[in-house]
């Protein structure tokens, strides 16, 4: 650290002359002295080689970074060029013998940034074993992690500003060792003062008890190899369940404080219910037989379904009309209101093993809002007529509705109707039927959801979609909420017909935001994967012996099916999955405005055009964003019955 930043007006005239480059520095934490910049326009991240680098930035701070001339650049191997670019693996050393000086700056002097970019663009296009480096002469927006730096604490040698050093060491090997700034050092609690000045140095063997510190980064002074951090809060006993879930939502920056006044004032009075003014308002879908599929424990019911059969008539074969109903959350979030506030700021729900955070109060995520049975609820409802026999989408409607839920079933029961051996009193003694509906035209509504749903993944698969299965865990836990056992989570086709239809109706919205508001959607793209990861990928399994063919995401999920069906060894399989995901970029939300080109707006992995998040609104900020939108729109986009 210690860096000095580069005076504004040259600051300036570097940033529009192209030579230097702005973006968000990322720390490697499996060597934290490694650092990488990732710049618009360039195919290759800068590469900051060394803490002096980086001045006094740190991860997730966005950062100006001044090029270095074309002999310092770094070279991926020594192998010859064309090798390079076949294997795609990292060597070291640089070579000087390929390029000279820094040619993007005459061309930035002429033609400004974009002609410097393209420049620099043409460089490295010519010389793909070649990484650009730099180092960062200015933090030009401080990143949320200088908010919250969580650690240890150790004590120092020597004094400053008349107290004792104690150096705060980050969990987060990304973040540099902090100094405690005097004012701390002065009003801590004693016994974390003894506790630093009893502390061994990192690495040595201890079993001595250590306190978990929150902080933020108050200043870098110059010259200093270390931030000033204040100290904020201590959380308690490294390694106990509550101080170390508390240190991980701390060193996330997750919101979880209780809900402001500000915020409960925003909320509904009690009882609250469904008057008639807001049915009059609505399409009612009271008397529809409509039910929710969630894991066993979800109190949060976002989505729920319903299937009716319609028999063939005249031109129209036999269809089925299939909807999906989802919370209107949006209906109890003003705009602007305290409330929006903040499930915007918390953004999502956070699920721990033990624990959700919710973005919403729990008179809203657990009860007005979630759709459960026996209870009328606002809902939007998108609804399709499919042919029975294909799967192929007839026509559409979509908007608000009243619903009353049916029942709430869980993804094992599903499972069971699906296995065929659905029995009730042993699968679901505690479920309870509301509106006079039996478990037979439940069953049967499963089943016919379930026959769509097969027919819709298939065809998603044969258009291009890529599914990626890496195994997940779950933890079950004993009575004191601590971990007893863990176990994989399986998929099975339950979670996969619901799925389908949350995928079905993600697509569908999203096709009728971006026609209806071009310039204004929230959208979700999903870019192709890295090239030089890809490449990695296709040379370990060339060395182990297996064929995959990564042209596209279509010849990706085929060759791992091919090998799914055909290897023997589980570990294997798991291990190319594994690898597979790495090159994998996430998936991120854009508006349409900022993207002309639609091109751009596709979504790799599911292979559409365009993709959007309706269907979790509860548990996601965005969705509450696409519901408004496509409120604003809907009743103009659906006068007349074609998708």
């Amino acid at each position: 650290g210690g860096g000095a930043e580069l005076e504004p007006a040259k600051l300036k005239a570097g940033l529009q002359q192209g030579y230097i480059v702005r973006g968000k520095l990322r720390v490697n934490g499996g060597e934290p002295s490694d650092a990488y910049v990732t710049v618009d326009g360039v195919p290759n991240d800068v590469f900051l080689r060394g803490e002096p680098q980086r001045g006094n930035s740190i991860d997730g701070d966005e950062v100006a970074v001044l090029l270095n001339p074309m002999e310092m650049w770094w070279t991926v191997n020594k192998l010859a060029p064309a090798e390079a670019k076949k294997l795609g693996v990292h060597g070291n050393g640089r070579d000087a013998g390929v390029g000279k000086g820094s040619p993007w700056r005459s061309a930035g002097a002429a033609g400004g940034r974009a002609a410097a970019i393209e420049s620099l663009v043409s460089q490295l296009l010519d010389r793909p074993w070649l990484r650009p480096t730099g180092r960062v002469v200015a933090v030009v927006a401080e990143g949320p992690r200088r908010e919250q730096v969580v650690g240890v604490l150790q004590a120092g040698l020597g004094w400053s500003g008349g107290e004792p050093v104690v150096w705060l060491l980050p969990l987060d090997p990304r973040l540099p060792r902090c100094q405690l700034s005097p004012p701390s050092v002065r009003d801590m609690p004693p016994e974390l003062l003894a506790e630093a000045q009893l502390s061994p140095a990192v690495g040595s063997p201890s079993s001595a008890p250590r306190t978990l510190v929150s902080a933020r980064m108050s200043k870098w002074p110059a010259g200093s190899d270390a931030p000033l951090v204040e100290l904020r809060a201590s959380l308690g006993q490294a390694g106990e369940l509550e101080p170390e879930t508390a240190a991980i939502l701390q060193a996330e920056g997750i919101r979880c404080e209780p809900f402001s006044n500000a915020v409960l004032e925003c909320l509904p009075n009690t009882p609250w219910s469904v008057s008639e003014a807001d049915i009059a308002e609505r399409r009612d879908f009271r008397r529809t037989r409509i039910f929710s599929i969630d894991p066993p424990t979800a109190k949060d019911l976002d989505d729920a379904l319903s299937v009716e059969r319609l028999p063939a008539q005249g031109d129209l074969p036999e269809r089925l009309r299939i909807g999906v109903h989802i919370a209107d959350v949006a209906a109890f979030v003003p705009p602007f209101s305290a409330l929006d506030i903040e499930a915007g700021l918390r953004g999502t729900s956070t699920y721990l093993v033990q624990r959700v955070i919710p973005m919403l109060p729990a008179l809203l995520c657990e009860e007005l809002c979630s759709l459960n049975p026996g209870v009328e609820r606002f809902a939007f409802s998108v609804e399709w007529e499919l042919n029975a026999a294909t799967g192929a989408v007839l026509s559409m409607w979509a908007g608000r509705s009243v619903i009353c839920s049916c029942a709430k079933l869980a993804y094992p029961m599903v499972q069971a109707m699906i296995d065929g051996d659905f029995v009730p009193e042993r699968d679901a003694p505690k479920v309870q039927l509301y509106n006079g509906y039996s478990w037979e035209e439940i069953v049967g509504d499963c089943m016919a959801l379930n026959g769509v749903a097969r027919m819709l993944r298939a065809a998603r698969f044969a258009g291009g979609a890529l599914r990626l299965d890496n195994t997940k865990l779950f933890f079950k836990m004993d009575k004191d909420g601590n971990p007893d056992s863990t176990a994989p989570y399986v998929q099975r086709e339950a979670n996969q017909l619901v799925e389908e239809f949350m995928l079905l109706a993600n697509m569908s919205v999203a096709q009728a935001i971006a026609k209806a508001l071009p310039k204004l959607a929230l959208l979700r793209r999903h870019v192709p994967p890295d090239e030089t990861k890809m490449l990695q990928l296709l040379t370990l399994a060339q060395h182990a012996g297996l064929s995959i063919n990564t042209a596209s995401a279509a010849s990706l999920q085929a060759s791992l099916k091919e090998l799914r069906e055909n290897c023997d060894d589980r570990d294997t399989v798991e291990v190319v999955t594994m690898l597979a995901t790495r090159p994998m970029q996430l998936a991120t939300y854009f508006c349409t405005g900022d993207f002309p080109d639609p091109a751009v707006w596709r979504h790799y992995a599911l292979a559409v055009a365009e993709y959007t998040h309706f269907t979790s609104p509860i548990r996601r900020y965005p969705d509450i964003v696409v519901h408004r939108l496509f409120a604003g729109v809907g009743a103009r986009l659906f006068a007349t019955p074609s998708l």
